[in-house]
């Protein structure tokens, strides 16, 4: 069943090319550290400015180093400098989320990445895959989501030639390649049983 495309620009794909899946990684697994950082980064950047905050209780040492006439203000410029450094780099993590798409026509799979300015595309084709593993750690099967690594021949080094980290509902995504690949192999298959029959 064919979708519309959300993520991936339609100019992309073929004319006679038909949508089957497409999503970003799992926002739960590649933005958990990010989240924490920025929990952190806050909980800093608050403590930087807490002698400004009036009828604020007084913190032990904290409050005696920010209040200190020599070393207070590089404390505070040095927390406050962290913080919004931390915050800057969780910006960076969630633009490279929101940038990771994975998708999978009737015809080939796709990954689409951004890294600064440019967008890359690799897309590998049906008829070429030859083997999808599917790693599904512990935390990943209680927050659904996994890995697939997807193969054009045996795996050079342990490495496939494409790889889907975090991906959402993982078995139902490897199910519809799966399916995706059986009918595209289908008619090769057939040829391939009509020669040596002859």
């Amino acid at each position: 069943m064919a979708i519309t495309p959300r993520h991936i620009p339609k100019k992309f794909f073929s004319s006679d090319e038909n949508l089957v899946f497409e999503s970003r990684p799992s926002a739960w697994s590649c933005m958990k550290a990010a989240a924490f950082w920025l929990v952190v980064a806050v909980l800093v950047l608050t403590l930087s400015y807490w002698t400004w905050i009036s009828g604020a209780p007084k913190i032990p040492y904290l409050s005696d180093w920010l209040s200190d006439p020599d070393s207070g203000d590089l404390m505070q410029t040095s927390m406050q400098l962290f913080a919004y450094i931390v915050i800057l780099l969780v910006l960076w993590r969630w633009w490279i989320w929101g940038n990771t798409v994975y998708a999978i026509t009737d015809e080939r799979v796709i990954k689409q990445t951004r890294r600064w300015l440019a967008k890359r595309y690799r897309s590998i084709p049906v008829t070429q895959i030859e083997d999808v593993q599917l790693v599904h750690p512990f935390w990943g099967r209680i927050l659904r989501y996994g890995t697939l690594e997807i193969s054009t021949g045996p795996p050079e080094g342990g490495k496939a030639d494409m790889v889907w980290p975090a991906i959402p509902n993982p078995v139902r995504v490897s199910r519809m390649l799966e399916e995706v690949m059986d009918i595209r192999n289908k008619p090769i298959r057939d040829k391939a049983k009509l020669r040596a029959a002859r």
